[in-house]
C-alpha cells in the first residue's frame, strides 16, 4: 500500500529532476533550419494525478520559433487520501466508501505560455519544453449515496437511498448507491488554478504531437470543498500529474 501511494509522485518528481538536470537553457536557432514552422497546435490528453484522473485539451499558437501562447481546458476527479472501499460481509452488495460525502469533479479553463528549451534534430529525438498557465477552476460536488436497509416495525426491511450521516450503522449499509443519483443536487465552488510542467515530445513527424508531460497544479476555492465526513473541508489542492498528449500541428 505504501508503494502504491507514493508511486505517482515519485515517478513525476524523477522525470522533472532528470529533465532539469539534462537541459541546457541556451538554445540555437539551428533546429529550425530546413523546417517549415507550423504555427498552430491542437492536442488532447489523458492524465493521472495524485488525487485522481482526468481529460483535457490544449490549443496553441506560436509567437516565435520557440515560444507560444495556449488556451487549455481540463476536467479531473478529486479523491481524498482517506477513502477506503468496504463491503458488507453479510450480503453481495456493491463496495462503497464509508464516510464519503461527495464526488468532486474539477473544471479548469485557462491560458498559458510555453517555451522550447531543447529542440529535436531533423532525424527525431526528444523535444523538451517548459510551460505554465493560470485560469479559472470550478469544483462540482455531487452527493455520494448509499443503499441502506430501513428497519420497519412488524414489516420486512426495505432498501432506501440516502447520504452518509454520523448515526449510520455499518451493519445497515448494503452498498454504494446509483451512479446516477445526486445530479439534481450539484453544488459549485468557484476558484482559480496555476500549473507548471515539463513537456517531452517524441518522434520526428513535426505535424504530429505525441508527448509526455509531468508537472504540478495548484487549485484554490472560495468555498471549502467537502469530500469526506469528519475531515477538514479543503480550499487548497496541490497535485502532481503525469499526462499523455496526442495532437497535430497546422497552419
Amino acid at each position: 500500500m505504501v508503494m502504491r501511494k507514493i508511486g505517482i509522485p515519485a515517478i513525476i518528481l524523477l522525470i522533472l529532476t532528470a529533465g532539469f538536470s539534462n537541459i541546457s537553457f541556451s538554445q540555437s536557432e539551428s533546429n529550425l533550419d530546413g523546417k517549415i514552422l507550423l504555427r498552430k497546435e491542437l492536442a488532447g490528453h489523458v492524465l493521472i494525478h495524485t488525487s485522481g484522473w482526468g481529460l483535457g485539451f490544449r490549443k496553441a499558437k506560436h509567437i516565435s520559433g520557440y515560444r507560444k501562447w495556449f488556451y487549455e481546458g481540463e476536467i479531473v476527479s478529486f479523491k481524498d487520501k482517506k477513502e477506503v472501499k468496504m463491503q458488507n460481509p453479510f450480503n453481495n452488495g456493491k463496495s462503497y466508501v464509508f464516510g464519503k460525502l461527495n464526488y468532486v469533479y474539477n473544471l479548469r479553463l485557462g491560458a498559458g505560455f510555453q517555451k522550447e528549451i531543447h529542440g529535436k534534430p531533423y532525424w527525431g529525438g526528444v523535444q523538451i519544453k517548459y510551460l505554465y498557465s493560470i485560469g479559472a477552476s470550478v469544483a462540482f460536488l455531487r452527493p455520494y449515496y448509499l443503499y441502506v436497509y430501513k428497519i420497519q416495525k412488524d414489516m420486512p426491511s426495505v432498501l432506501v437511498e440516502q447520504t452518509y450521516n454520523d448515526t449510520l450503522s455499518l451493519d445497515l449499509i448494503y452498498g454504494r448507491g446509483s451512479l446516477l443519483s445526486g445530479f439534481d443536487k450539484l453544488k459549485v465552488s468557484p476558484g482559480a488554478y496555476g500549473r507548471f510542467a515539463l513537456n517531452f515530445e517524441f518522434g520526428k513527424n513535426d505535424k504530429r504531437i505525441i508527448a509526455l508531460e509531468a508537472g504540478a497544479t495548484f487549485d484554490c476555492y472560495f468555498i471549502p470543498v467537502a469530500i469526506m465526513a469528519n475531515n477538514t473541508n479543503k480550499r487548497f489542492f496541490f497535485n502532481l500529474y503525469l499526462a499523455l498528449q496526442y495532437g497535430k500541428r497546422y497552419n
